[in-house]
């Protein structure tokens, strides 16, 4: 296992650290709504404030996969599973190809790189 792949789950949860922080950023207002009216039952309507909720709560998924990549590969010192690199390439093809101005283009990379791991581990 070479040192880069090591990091790869570290490098998923900081884009989703990433998006995170960007959703914060970017839909303030829109929090500032929710929160006002008591979060409750608040991501549903109006267009914008699901937005910030998905858009954000995309981000904390991220992260989550971040950290179970990092606990497989590094503390469990196992390998990700076979089809993970694919499926993460594939996702962000789909991605870039409905929303090519976004952040899609920071995960392409790295799903390419595992997927190509994959191919090297056989």
């Amino acid at each position: 296992m070479n040192r880069f792949y090591r990091y790869t789950g570290i490098l998923m949860l900081l884009i989703g650290l990433l998006h995170v922080t960007t959703g914060f950023i970017r839909f303030n207002t829109e929090f500032g709504r929710m929160l006002a009216a008591g979060l409750v039952d608040t991501a549903r309507q109006p267009l914008g404030q699901r937005l910030a909720f998905w858009f954000t709560f995309a981000g904390l998924l991220m992260g989550l996969i971040g950290y179970l990549m990092d606990w497989i590969v590094r503390r469990q010192g196992m390998r990700l599973p076979g089809a993970f690199g694919y499926g993460l390439t594939g996702l962000c093809i789909i991605g870039l190809v409905l929303i090519p101005l976004s952040g899609f283009w920071l995960v392409l990379p790295l799903g390419i790189y595992l997927s190509i791991q994959q191919g090297q581990r056989a």
